[in-house]
């Protein structure tokens, strides 16, 4: 009888603990996207690891060269993006590594969407990298 009750404990704590980091997971996700759409510099340096960078293929004039954005750059010239809407589509993690796929569609201009990895470390959830593709809307 103790050891189904200290299973049924540490199951329930397992799965308090996993929906707890998925939520944290959210926040980091939400801060970024506000800060993306909003042209907060604050709030993507919030998200971001210092020394991140983001990577897309330039696909401009038919090329196909990999171009890479420092994280640095990327919050400096933060702007906002006039009714630019976002979802996150999905998320999957274990431990302290996670995966994250948002898509972001600005009307008329382009839709993006992003490949996050996030790490955990000092207690809170940093996007690390970001590859992302951009496609023109009608």
């Amino acid at each position: 009888m103790k050891l189904t009750v200290l299973t049924i404990f540490f199951l329930i704590g397992f799965t308090v603990s996993g929906q707890s980091e998925k939520e944290q997971i959210t926040e980091t996700l939400n801060t970024y996207i506000e800060g993306f759409t909003k042209g907060k510099s604050e709030l993507l340096k919030e998200a971001f690891y210092p020394d991140s960078n983001l990577h897309f293929t330039d696909t401009r004039n038919g090329g196909d060269k990999l171009r890479v954005i420092t994280g640095k750059n990327f919050i400096k010239n933060a702007r906002p993006r006039e009714g630019a809407t976002a979802r996150i589509t999905q998320i999957d993690y274990d431990t302290n590594a996670a995966m994250a796929r948002i898509e972001i569609v600005i009307p008329n201009q382009v839709t993006y969407t992003d490949f996050l990895l996030l790490l955990k470390y000092e207690g809170s959830w940093k996007i690390i990298q970001k590859a992302f593709t951009a496609k023109r809307n009608p």
